[in-house]
């Protein structure tokens, strides 16, 4: 009985790692309420109480929806399907194509943390505690998004657009690409720039902080504001006039607390 049984498993063995090597057939595994790449074409799955869901794919897109209507979560990276879950964490990562993310307010996802390295992440329409985007040279674009603890966007060359968005803190990273951000609201806003524009308006936010190397900053400010400002070759534009070098600006007692630091970028408070 035993021999019987070691030799299904053995011959079990053979038939998965001879499948292994076949291109382009993959499996996936959950462990531990974490779904994992192997190799499979096609898999359509139902799991209850997930706790963390991580896809990969090295070049497919990744796509996620959920409406009022239907709980669930449809992955076209690797035509998996997973519905009527309770999914608390999702992990996202791809390489080469877009990531595209949308979450009816009845989809019970608490955190999503999604990288790309040349396509682009669009994310539309989310309740969440933590969003965290990042990628190389594709573009981040984060439509109407309620996040209630921090909203972080990290680009290289990429652009990122922030539109109707509300969280705690947003923090946003770019190197080359530009950044515009439109009818956000955050308590705290840290954004940061190398050599790309930066773009804010139509934002409320009581605490500021914008860096940038050499891009240029547009920055529409509250009626009551107090800016701190540092450059080193570039200037501050307001109505006021235009400022060189260091110096204060407006009440210190001001509702919107403005901290800028440039190296040779410019800044214009509209």
């Amino acid at each position: 009985m035993l021999k019987d049984r070691k030799s299904t498993k053995i011959i079990l063995l053979i038939i998965v790692i001879v499948l292994m090597l076949i291109p382009g057939f993959r499996i996936f595994h959950l462990r531990g309420g974490l779904m994992r790449e192997s190799r499979l074409t096609t898999v359509s799955m139902h799991y209850v109480n997930l706790g963390a869901l991580h896809i990969k794919t090295t070049s497919g897109n990744i796509y996620i929806e959920s409406d009022e209507d239907i709980t669930g979560v449809t992955l076209n990276a690797t035509n998996a399907s997973s519905n009527d879950g309770n999914t608390s964490n999702i992990i996202l990562s791809t390489v080469s194509d877009d990531i595209h993310i949308t979450v009816g307010s009845n989809y019970p996802v608490s955190e999503i943390r999604a990288e790309n390295v040349s396509g682009n992440i669009m994310v539309d329409g989310v309740l969440l505690d933590v969003l965290d985007l990042s990628t190389l040279s594709g573009n981040i674009e984060v439509y109407n998004a309620t996040v209630n603890e921090d909203l972080t966007l990290a680009s290289t060359s990429g652009s990122i657009d922030v539109n109707g968005t509300t969280s705690e803190k947003l923090y946003t990273s770019v190197k080359s690409g530009d950044l515009c951000i439109d009818g956000a609201a955050a308590d705290s806003l840290v954004l940061t720039s190398i050599s790309g524009d930066m773009e804010v308006i139509n934002t409320e936010a009581g605490e500021v902080r914008l860096t940038s190397t050499s891009g240029n900053t547009v920055f529409h400010a509250l009626d009551d504001y107090y800016l701190n400002y540092s450059s080193v070759s570039g200037s501050v534009d307001t109505e006021d006039g235009i400022y060189k070098g260091s110096g204060l600006i407006g009440n210190p007692e001001a509702s919107q607390k403005i901290l800028y630091k440039s190296t040779s970028g410019n800044i214009e408070i509209i």
